[in-house]
């Protein structure tokens, strides 16, 4: 593997791997602020760079591979389907819970009418909920399934990244602050705050 890494480092030149290094990051930025079109830009930039500085000329490599073509479209759209049905759902529940928050929180009000609660007039939850509707998600579903490999790897990282943050801020940070705050407060009801004398009588 290191071979073939330097043997095509050393063909094709640092500009490729900066011009790699670059597209990935834009995609994934693209992909952080939910713009499908942005990555779809971004690659079609990336290709007519690698297809002008004579890297690789895709219509020579499509034509002349026609069976391998079709074969791995089918792939990239089996795979991007499955991704798509568990990214949904993963992005449902996330609703789900942020709704049931928003409603045990009192963040919805609630509106007593003939015995039954009725949510309005602060935020209404009906707009909430449909947010779970597919209609609603058409645009995110289809870059879901079009750019599946950068939603993957984006969703792994981002999730685990966030949890080892919250586990250090959480764990680490909130645990040694706890001890510096109650260290103080005992110093001062150690110097400052005087235990009345008990009374004998």
């Amino acid at each position: 593997m290191e071979t073939l890494a330097f043997g095509l480092f050393t063909i094709t030149g640092v500009w490729v791997w900066l011009c790699i290094a670059l597209w990935l990051i834009l995609s994934f930025t693209y992909m952080e602020k939910e713009s499908g079109t942005g990555i779809f830009v971004v690659f079609l930039i990336f290709l007519g760079i690698l297809h002008m500085g004579g890297v690789v000329n895709i219509l020579t490599t499509l034509f002349a591979n026609p069976i391998t073509v079709i074969l791995t479209g089918l792939s990239y759209f089996v795979a991007g389907t499955i991704w798509t049905l568990l990214k949904f759902k993963l992005y449902v529940r996330k609703k789900r819970i942020e709704i049931n928050a928003g409603i045990d929180s009192g963040k919805y009000d609630v509106i007593k009418k003939d015995g039954r609660n009725y949510y309005g007039s602060q935020r209404n939850l009906e707009n909430d909920m449909r947010d779970l509707s597919v209609s609603e998600n058409k645009y995110h579903i289809i870059r879901w399934a079009v750019w599946w490999p950068f939603s993957v790897i984006w969703t792994v990282l981002r999730d685990f990244v966030r949890d080892v943050f919250d586990w250090i801020l959480t764990e680490v940070v909130g645990r040694s602050l706890e001890a510096i705050s109650s260290g103080e407060a005992a110093k001062i009801k150690k110097e400052r705050i005087k235990t009345p004398p008990e009374n004998n009588e």
